[in-house]
């Protein structure tokens, strides 16, 4: 498990540190305390949800460009990257050049991936897709323009650019973290709840195999105030998974005029979060919500 998902100790006389219940086919998490679970039934999700999209241009004068888009998606169970796009042999003397995508996974291999060569004595452009292993799950990847004397001479760089999977600087680019979201809840103009979501990668032995999944980890804290209605306040976090099922967690009561109290949960280490959605309640009702935020940038607030 990564540095991301390592419980913190909070030292604070004040405070309480959250245990909480997971519903969905979660399990134990040690670390962050008393985790229980009950089986979920869901409907699989339909198609690869979009995580983030990014323009691609790499252009040498004399030489050559290439254009396009990649785009990152969960498909499966795996975090995919494929780059749609074009490249143009642009000199006027003789000579080839491609496009390399090199993608890094999360277990820290690389893959190289090359698209056909354009070359100005046979075809000047050449149109392509160059995608990452559906069977990993990659968390940057590197897009480089490389030039050949001829269409069987070895290539070498002659421009590139980097991305990683999410927008940095919310994705490190490693398992780490791949995004950041803030999510706050006010009542009223006063806020109860100040939080933060992180989406990494953690990986998992079943038998033989290794499993990455994307999970979410829900830092906060939830104070006190006398525009809540009721005795007591809680927080609730939902967990939309990629297969369409959800997870909650709650935290303890944080009774009038106590606290704060802490919040750490974290998602189920056998799904794959797209989206998380926070709201504080009391005894009596619902009070507020944060905006839902997602999985990289699309369908964020």
């Amino acid at each position: 498990m990564t540095a991301m998902f390592i419980a913190r100790t909070v030292r604070h006389t004040v405070r309480r540190t959250v245990r909480h219940t997971v519903t969905g086919t979660a399990v134990g998490v040690a670390a962050l305390g008393l985790l229980t679970a009950t089986a979920g039934n869901a409907a699989a999700a339909t198609s690869p949800f979009v995580i983030d999209t990014d323009a691609v241009r790499v252009s040498v004068a004399g030489a050559g460009q290439t254009w396009g888009t990649a785009y990152d998606t969960l498909a499966g169970r795996n975090v995919v990257s494929r780059y749609s796009g074009s490249v143009q042999h642009s000199s006027t003397g003789p000579g080839c050049v491609l496009v390399r995508a090199i993608y890094t996974y999360a277990d820290g291999r690389t893959q190289t991936v090359d698209s056909p060569r354009a070359c100005s004595e046979t075809v000047s452009r050449r149109d392509f897709v160059l995608a990452s292993s559906t069977a990993k799950d990659v968390v940057r990847y590197a897009i480089q323009l490389r030039g050949a004397t001829d269409s069987t001479a070895p290539t070498s760089t002659l421009a590139g650019t980097t991305f990683v999977v999410g927008d940095a600087p919310d994705s490190l680019g490693t398992t780490i973290r791949l995004d950041h979201d803030t999510v706050p809840v006010t009542v009223r103009g006063t806020r109860v709840f100040r939080g933060t979501s992180d989406y990494g990668l953690t990986s998992t032995t079943v038998g033989p195999l290794t499993v990455w999944s994307v999970r979410s980890r829900v830092i906060g804290d939830l104070t006190w105030s006398d525009i809540l209605p009721g005795s007591y306040a809680r927080v609730q976090v939902i967990w939309t998974y990629s297969d369409g099922s959800t997870g909650t967690a709650r935290s303890a009561k944080l009774y009038r005029g106590r606290g704060p109290a802490h919040v750490d949960v974290i998602s189920d280490k056998y799904k794959d979060v797209v989206s998380v959605r926070i709201r504080v309640y009391t005894d009596i009702a619902v009070v507020a919500a944060a905006p839902d935020t997602k999985f990289g940038d699309h369908g964020r607030p």
